[in-house]
């Protein structure tokens, strides 16, 4: 079984607001199931939307990117450990899954 996360979770969990998901959902960059009224993401969905949130977001100086760069938080690859906060919050979550029957 696959978990689902809705779009207040996402929210919280990828630091993204209302207006970007429903943007990019409208653009198909991601596509959420849909339920009893509600939108659900999967973990692939995360994934994509942290990719989109990175090419998005306001580009610095050349040097930030930079693997030489004495400024880790701005290396590439580093997102801030979201796959870690994900994991964390599906702990704290455990016992408020949505059933899928």
């Amino acid at each position: 079984m696959e978990h689902r996360y809705t779009r207040n979770e996402v929210e919280r969990m990828m630091g993204v607001t209302r207006r970007e998901l429903d943007y990019w959902t409208r653009l198909r960059l991601v596509l959420p199931r849909s339920r009893w009224g509600e939108r659900f993401f999967n973990f692939s969905d995360l994934v994509a939307l942290e990719t989109i949130k990175r090419l998005a977001a306001p580009k610095g100086s050349c040097k930030a990117h930079t693997p030489s760069c004495d400024n880790p938080p701005n290396r590439i690859g580093n997102s801030g450990n979201s796959a870690f906060k994900v994991a964390h919050f599906n702990k704290r979550q455990a016992g408020s899954r949505v059933s899928t029957g």
